[in-house]
């Protein structure tokens, strides 16, 4: 799955909901629910990842949230079944009833997880997954803004995305200004088109036979690393791999 959708080491539920969802899948299936209850269910949780399996960049938990409801109440109804059983349940041992102290498990796990996930979202996310929320890009124009005046283009690679709207966002950028001189790739095949320039900020792969004469500030990803030229600077990411390797360049 994409890196941005969850937490590092994790899935998209806790560990302690699956025996409930599977108990869940269970009482529906041969629980007293109505037939018509029974259908719309079965047919929304077959439907759900339709969708999203018939597009790019799969799998992706973004464009499969029309399962999230049903996966909740699929797991509400294991939560209730088990709630009934364990009610019903009057053996004891010591004094201590078995339900309650499986209840006190399944609430210690509960917590567990939810400390897990907050310790990998808190620390461990950001450093790791700096990466894929591009962050790169945010130091271009952060840390090299008050440069771009000493050159005539700034080449940003377009390896991760769309660098267009960073630039934008931090420079504090004129609508007006960006619509009258942006200029757009041609539509690929997805039926989609990119900023390729606006200004002076020209956003593709860097190659420099297709440059125009002028002087460059070029960011260049680790893939296109240039080998014949000797780097001004190298922006990293948060967990020190390598975003952009930064070059001066005279046409």
């Amino acid at each position: 799955d994409i890196a941005r959708h969850h937490a590092p080491g994790m899935g998209l539920m806790y560990l302690i909901e699956l025996p409930f969802f599977l108990m869940g899948i269970y009482n529906l299936i041969f629980g007293k629910f109505n037939k018509e209850a029974k259908i719309f269910t079965i047919l929304w949780l077959l439907i759900a990842p339709i969708p999203a399996s018939i597009t790019n960049d799969v799998p992706n938990s973004v464009r499969t949230l029309s399962f999230l409801p049903i996966l909740q109440i699929l797991t509400a109804i294991g939560i209730i079944s088990a709630s009934q059983k364990m009610s019903n349940f009057k053996f004891q041992i010591s004094n201590f009833k078995i339900r309650y102290l499986i209840f006190s498990l399944c609430f210690l796990f509960l917590i567990f997880n939810i400390s897990y996930f907050l310790h990998n979202y808190m620390r461990h996310y950001p450093k790791e997954f700096s990466s894929e929320w591009q962050y790169g890009y945010k130091q271009i124009f952060q840390s090299y803004k008050h440069d771009f005046n000493n050159y005539d283009f700034i080449l940003i690679s377009d390896h991760f995305g769309q660098p267009y709207i960073f630039g934008l966002y931090y420079l504090n950028y004129n609508p007006d200004k960006f619509i009258s001189s942006v200029q757009y790739n041609s539509i690929d095949k997805w039926g989609f088109s990119k900023v390729r320039s606006f200004d002076k900020y020209i956003f593709s792969s860097v190659n420099l036979a297709d440059l125009s004469p002028g002087k460059y500030l070029i960011f260049a990803s680790e893939k296109e690393k240039m080998s014949e030229m000797t780097e001004k600077n190298v922006i990293k990411n948060l967990d020190d791999s390598i975003a952009f390797y930064v070059y001066e360049y005279q046409r």
